[in-house]
């Protein structure tokens, strides 16, 4: 049978999650000191972003993430062979995690005991920015060029959607990002057991860096 529709499905998984990336720094403030000259300079990554607008954007990935459980089963129906949606849940905490975040975000709150354990919650919702060294010994900075009138950086900059996931208690249980990360990497992996190419599919396209 057929993978497209799978296939199609990653993509959108994919892409949900690197719409939430952006490489280009949020509009920079300077200040001075007493004597006018200038001593610095404030960005925030959160400026103009309404709280509604992030959470949409989490909606979207754990939809994307966790519907691929309905897409892998609807596969191997069609294919005659066991589901393994319900055992791909179970058997990772990450994914269980993802699961539970979606029925939580669609439902309002769990109708069933929570696949990971934990009825999960979100909390810390904010863009933040992260800075990466491109090599070995790099460093890592962010300057203001009075020559071009840019700002340039040294090393990759990165503006992130961000989010902790915690107990109904706010007990600290992951980072969600990483988490979405580990998720979508195990749906990807089971994929490819069930016979799609889709690795190879998804980086020929330019889907998967």
């Amino acid at each position: 049978m057929s993978g497209d529709p799978l296939i199609k499905r990653a993509k959108q998984a994919v892409s949900a999650l690197a719409q939430t990336t952006s490489n280009t720094l949020p509009a920079v403030q300077f200040f001075s000191g007493p004597n006018l000259r200038t001593e610095g300079m404030l960005f925030n990554p959160n400026e103009g972003a309404e709280p509604e607008e992030l959470y949409n954007e989490i909606s979207l990935i754990l939809t994307a993430i966790a519907s691929l459980k309905d897409h892998v089963d609807i596969f191997c129906k069609r294919s005659k062979i066991p589901k393994i949606g319900d055992g791909i849940i179970d058997s990772h905490r990450e994914v269980a995690l993802i699961h539970d975040l979606w029925n939580v975000d669609k439902h309002g709150s769990l109708n069933r005991p929570p696949r990971s354990g934990f009825t999960p919650m979100l909390r810390s919702v904010s863009r933040v920015v992260t800075l990466t060294a491109s090599g070995e010994n790099s460093v890592v900075s962010i300057f203001f060029n009075p020559i071009s009138g840019m700002m340039e950086t040294q090393g990759e900059v990165q503006v992130l959607l961000s989010a902790q996931i915690v107990t109904e208690d706010g007990e600290f249980i992951a980072d969600f990002r990483p988490t979405c990360e580990a998720a979508l990497a195990i749906w990807l992996r089971e994929i490819e057991w069930l016979g799609i190419d889709i690795s190879t599919k998804l980086l020929h396209e330019g889907w998967m860096a």
